[in-house]
């Protein structure tokens, strides 16, 4: 899906990350498949490269363009994903397949904004995206 949404690219390498966030007709960067899905041609990436993609592009990093991990990614997951780095977490099979989509939605949003919370760097991100413009870190954090 990622790959067909103009702006966006779907990488599932460090080097296809790296290209992607230094190509300035990128917009955002889809990673994965993370876990991979039945309908997915690659092979899952795996939380290396989720924790790889944390490191280089931080969200409070104004230089960053923002980027999500997808597929596979369910409740089972979704911690280690978080545990990774992962802020933005595309998890479109987790809902729709799930018994109760409203309420698989409703927890997996706990758990996301669970993680933005604990998240020092979270409330600089936020006022960036915000504010239209980058905004600096306090001296010493």
């Amino acid at each position: 899906l990622a790959a067909q949404i103009p702006g966006s690219v779907l990488v599932n390498s460090l080097q296809e990350f790296e290209h992607a966030q230094a190509d300035p007709a990128v917009d955002y960067v889809a990673v994965g498949p993370v876990f991979g899905s039945p309908d997915e041609v690659a092979g899952p990436t795996g939380l290396e490269l989720v924790a790889a993609a944390a490191e280089r592009a931080p969200i409070d990093d104004p230089r960053s363009k923002p980027w999500f991990s997808l597929s596979g990614v369910d409740a089972d997951n979704l911690d280690d994903v978080l545990e990774a780095g992962a802020r933005r977490v595309g998890m479109a099979a987790a809902v729709t397949q799930a018994p109760d989509p409203r309420a698989a939605a409703r927890e997996l949003v706990i758990d996301v904004n669970r993680a933005w919370r604990l998240d020092a760097r979270s409330d600089l991100a936020n006022l960036q995206a915000f504010s239209g413009r980058p905004l600096r870190p306090p001296v010493g954090s």
